[in-house]
């Protein structure tokens, strides 16, 4: 009976199995879409607009394209755009205090820098430096030929471009920083950046910097002030309309670097100035700028973005140079150097938008200021005077382990530029 009854349950068991499979709904080996619109906070970037000039996942662009991201910067405590460079390979970056209208180099050519993808040079392009990175979101460095977008210029046909990318103010957000920065070669830097919201369609945010400071060169010294406004208005959740502007001047006495070959022997003091800093006005660049920009999302996915920007730069540049090739020493006088002056003031004016295909060089015009009278900054005459030095030494000076104090500029005063 035992039999019996296991043998006729079984295939009702089975059946009843049956059943439950057959109302089971079958498994889709395929995944719903995930649509990610925010970067992760951390130091790699996973888009960029530079290389194509759209908004591109990184792994799509076809160019090599690094990005330093502010939370890099932030992390990094990076406060100039030279100590931002040395983090992207193949960039040799130059630092303002050591060469001043010197661009950096990429890939062995001079690159040019753009702010927000719009160029704002023409005759010069290394007058624009941002010191500072006050106001600054991201740096996107472009390597390799990029004409066919960003047309000639430069160094961009062929090394590549820098994109700087500016902060934008934030509607719903209230708050900043305040800060000062101090520390060697006597340098000041109070620097700020805050963001105010004024209704759920209207934000204003306000970046600026001021730094003075020396250098390890002796007599260079500089100041440098920036100022960045921006107003942002919404009008409804597919449009944004952006109006800022910048203001950035930097002063600095001008160096233009010392002989190679004698100051890698050794048979010249590293730290001189060479040149007659005494009354020699300091090279001034003053660039001014204004923008507006507009953002739009269409429904089916399609997004319009336009800007047009005035840029203008007065660059004055003054300084004191020596030429061995030129003008050599006197051989029983070989670190006495002939001193040539240089004054080359000029103004450049730039209209700029990214609706139009970029030229092979951005409109505007460049001319040499003649009229601009700059007078020596002792006896009060026309630069360069009569009473500036003809000649100046960079004997080096030998060390005197005894005297520690003669390390300062005093004890140097007898053999160092005057």
């Amino acid at each position: 009976m035992a039999q019996s009854s296991n043998a006729t349950s079984t295939p009702i068991t089975n059946a009843v199995a049956a059943e439950s499979i057959s109302d089971k709904q079958p498994v889709s080996s395929e995944l719903p879409e995930v649509v990610v619109t925010e970067e992760s906070p951390g130091y790699a970037a996973s888009r960029s607009s530079s290389a194509t000039r759209t908004d591109t996942p990184l792994l799509q662009t076809p160019q090599s394209v690094s990005v330093l991201k502010r939370s890099l910067l932030d992390d990094q405590d990076v406060h100039s755009l030279s100590d931002a460079l040395v983090n992207v390979s193949g960039v040799m970056p130059t630092k303002p205090e050591e060469a001043l209208l010197i661009a950096p180099i990429i890939r062995g050519f001079p690159a040019e820098t753009y702010l927000d993808g719009l160029s704002i040079f023409g005759g010069n392009q290394q007058a624009f430096n941002p010191a500072g990175l006050v106001g600054v979101e991201r740096i996107e460095v472009l390597k390799g030929p990029s004409s066919t977008l960003y047309g000639g210029g430069l160094g961009s046909p062929l090394g590549g471009l820098i994109n700087i990318e500016s902060t934008r103010p934030e509607i719903g957000s209230n708050g900043g920083f305040l800060g000062v920065r101090a520390g060697s070669y006597s340098t000041t830097n109070p620097y700020g950046d805050y963001n105010v919201t004024l209704s759920d369609k209207l934000a204003i945010r306000l970046a600026g910097e001021y730094q003075d400071n020396t250098s390890w060169i002796d007599k260079v010294h500089g100041k440098r002030v920036f100022f960045q406004p921006s107003i942002l208005f919404k009008p409804d959740a597919q449009t944004e309309i952006l109006f800022s502007g910048q203001y950035n001047r930097t002063q600095q006495l001008e160096y233009s670097g010392l002989p190679a070959q004698q100051a890698l022997a050794g048979q010249l003091y590293r730290n001189a100035f060479p040149g007659a800093p005494n009354g020699q006005p300091m090279t001034d660049i003053n660039n001014r700028l204004g923008k507006i920009e507009l953002r739009h999302k269409f429904d089916d996915g399609v997004r319009l973005e336009a800007s047009a920007q005035f840029y203008t730069s007065d660059v004055g540049q003054y300084g004191s140079f020596i030429y061995p090739a030129l003008a050599a020493p006197n051989a029983s006088t070989p670190t006495t150097y002939p001193i040539f002056p240089l004054t080359m003031p000029s103004a450049h004016h730039s209209v700029s938008s990214a609706q139009q295909y970029p030229s092979p060089r951005p409109p505007g015009t460049s001319s040499l200021v003649s009229s601009l009278t700059i007078k020596c900054g002792n006896c009060r005459a026309r630069w360069p005077c009569s009473n500036r030095p003809a000649t100046t030494s960079l004997q080096r000076i030998p060390a005197i382990p005894s005297c520690r104090f003669r390390r300062g500029s005093n004890a140097h005063a007898d053999s160092r530029p005057t």
